[in-house]
């Protein structure tokens, strides 16, 4: 805050200087003017009156001087010198006229040719407006004066042109000292002056803008703009009017109160004191009716406070919202019904495949018994498929029972090692068919979790099952990570594969019930798309998710995400690294 001032102060002071700087600059040309007449007239006179000895060099330097203010001259026509420039070329039309001056004492040897170094100190002080600049222009001529008068013989009238060259300097100091006084003052007020009228007529801009913005924005909105006196309408927009089915004009004066349902204005009052938004029911011109939702503030207006309000015809979006609530209401009693119908087929379906799982396999012993291996292998081939539908009618009443939010979770303390160990021995034989080999990283030292032993078990088994399907005569690993959060301690559980892959725009899609990557996948690999949207619907019931990262033909890493105690259900892991499912 404190640079503020300075800052201010600093730039009044080269304002200041740049309107000193352009008042000199006025009055260069009348001087380069003036002094190139002057010194024609001398060159005149030079060759009529002084002696021959030095006749020729006194005209020449006049003349010379003729040529170089008339060049000026030429030049101020049709250039207008930089302010820093104007002190400097006042100074330099003032040494030239005194340098004059000198040589003509010089060659003449007469000292009363000082009477001309006077007057030129006195201009010097009628031209400059810097007493810095009037010491340079001075001190030099005063300089090669004292130089001239020293070179002279002794006069009884030395001390009187000395005395008067003094005079004339002091002369020039103070008509400089109140010339640059006065002009400072007349500046400075002619800068306030001009800065008044600025800021007057910014005002005055900004006042009319500001009107003709809000005149215009709220012809422009869609919306009804209504500024209001206790009640009484002041001024509105068109669109206000229409929305009445008024025209403006026909508003203008009448209370508002005509134009509401009074039951409605009622119910709103309380908000509108609060100053918050209301719904009313209003009245148009024709007696129809139409919801609108208004919102009011207060300005300051002419000495009092007027309210300005917009208003909204929001009759169709209530509309729609009832119609989108009904279907709302209409898809959740249809997916009930559907998670209700899949449960119950899911049951019936059970019982007989349970009888045929169990019937199967003592016929498979029997048949064993009796020697007869091929009818034993179809047995086998029948249990195998009987195996696949239990599976995916437990993965169906499942995905069910999650829709429906009526899954039960039995937190207890799972030893990591031991329930990953298992999942693997169990998945073996499947992932020798596929000439696969399942690797446990690490040194398998993962500790415990609390979570529900059987569903943590089943996204472990399913991600795993996922790894082994789609990989062929290639490596599947198993890592287990803990990591602290201030959220608390989470565990990841990667499983990567050098399987096929999936391509990133899939990555959604496949924890979507009954999908695979794509049609082909399908048609090649068996399954039925239940296992991943099992997987990630059980991680977000225990808190945790699912992240994938895949490549295509390349393979893919299915990482788990944990809570390592009991969390709210699908609560996301602090730590994403890439797409998050």
């Amino acid at each position: 805050m404190s640079d503020q001032p300075a800052a201010s102060d600093s730039a009044a002071s080269t304002n200041l200087q740049t309107a000193l700087n352009a008042e000199v600059a006025f009055g260069l040309r009348p001087t380069v003017t003036g002094l190139g007449f002057l010194y024609l007239l001398f060159s005149i006179a030079h060759a009529l009156v002084l002696p021959s000895p030095i006749k020729l060099p006194m005209v020449i330097v006049a003349l010379s001087s003729v040529i170089f203010f008339g060049f000026w001259w030429w030049r101020l026509q049709s250039w207008r010198p930089a302010p820093e420039l104007t002190h400097p070329l006042a100074t330099l039309f003032i040494v030239v006229g005194g340098f004059n001056s000198v040589l003509h004492i010089w060659l003449s040897g007469e000292i009363h040719q000082s009477t001309n170094i006077a007057f030129i100190l006195i201009g010097t002080g009628c031209l400059l407006l810097s007493w810095n600049w009037f010491i340079v222009a001075s001190g030099a001529i005063l300089l090669a004066w004292i130089a001239a008068i020293i070179s002279l013989p002794t006069s009884p009238l030395t001390m009187h042109f000395i005395f008067m060259v003094v005079s004339a300097t002091i002369a020039a100091a103070t008509i400089q000292g109140i010339r640059l006084r006065t002009v400072k003052g007349l500046i400075k007020l002619r800068l306030q002056e001009s800065t008044y009228k600025q800021e007057l007529q910014e005002a005055l801009i900004q006042i009319k803008m500001s009107e003709e913005r809000f005149r215009a924005l709220a012809e422009a909105t869609s919306e009804g703009v209504v500024l209001q006196d206790e009640g009484v309408v002041m001024d509105a927009n068109e669109r206000f009017g229409e929305m009445f089915g008024y025209h403006r004009d026909e508003i203008l004066g009448h209370s508002l109160r005509e134009f509401v349902e009074p039951q409605s204005l009622q119910r709103a009052m309380q908000k509108y004191k609060d100053g918050a938004p209301y719904e009313v029911t209003a009245l148009r011109k024709d007696g129809s009716t139409f919801i609108a939702l208004v919102l009011g503030t207060n300005l300051p207006y002419s000495n009092r406070v007027v309210r300005v309000a917009a208003v909204r015809d929001i009759t169709e979006q209530r509309h729609f919202e009832n119609l989108l609530l009904t279907a709302k209401d209409d898809a959740e009693a249809a997916n009930r019904a559907k998670s209700t119908f899949l449960s119950t087929v899911s049951h019936e379906l059970r019982t007989p495949l349970n009888a045929i799982v169990g019937y199967s396999e003592m016929i498979y012993e029997d048949l064993i018994d009796r020697s007869m291996p091929e009818l034993a292998m179809d047995m086998t081939r029948i249990r195998s498929a009987s195996d696949r539908l239990l599976s995916l009618i437990d993965g169906v009443l499942t995905i069910t029972d999650l829709d429906a939010e009526v899954v039960r979770l039995e937190y207890e303390t799972i030893d990591l090692a031991l329930a990953i160990g298992s999942i693997s021995d169990q998945l073996q034989a499947k992932a020798q068919d596929n000439k696969n080999t399942v690797q446990l990283l690490g040194s398998q030292n993962w500790g415990s979790i609390i979570s529900d032993d059987h569903k943590l078990r089943m996204i472990i088994y399913h991600l795993l099952d996922n790894a082994i399907k789609f990989t062929h005569a290639g490596l599947i690993s198993i890592s287990v990570q803990r990591l602290q959060h201030a959220a608390g301690g989470w565990l990841e559980i990667a499983i990567r594969d050098t399987g096929i892959g999936i391509a990133h725009e899939q990555f959604e899609r496949i924890f979507e019930p009954f999908v695979q990557a794509d049609s082909s996948a399908t048609r090649q690999y068996e399954g039925t798309g239940l296992g991943l949207a099992v997987s990630m619907r059980l991680a977000r019931a225990l808190g945790g998710t699912i992240e994938l990262d895949s490549r295509l033909g390349i393979g893919s890493t299915f990482t788990l995400h944990m809570p390592e105690h009991p969390t709210k259900p699908n609560v996301p892991s602090p730590q994403m690294s890439h797409a998050n499912v």
